[in-house]
């Protein structure tokens, strides 16, 4: 069965949210307020974008942020 309205198994879906889970829990906790849920930010990604890998996509905010472009 998958994970309620999605096709993400639960073992997976437990994986993945652990993980984001402990990235958030890095970010000390008066900034936390500042920075938007990952859903929202996911929310924004542009149509365009939903063509591309996540892989492809990790790759390209990489190096955008090492050129100081975001």
């Amino acid at each position: 069965m998958a994970y309620t309205g999605t096709s993400i198994s639960p073992k997976d879906a437990d994986e993945i949210i652990n993980e984001v889970s402990r990235a958030y829990a890095k970010v000390p906790m008066v900034f936390r307020s500042f920075v938007p849920s990952l859903p929202e930010l996911l929310r924004k990604i542009p149509e365009c974008a939903r063509k591309y890998t996540l892989g492809d996509l990790i790759r390209l905010l990489e190096s955008a942020y090492e050129e100081g472009k975001i």
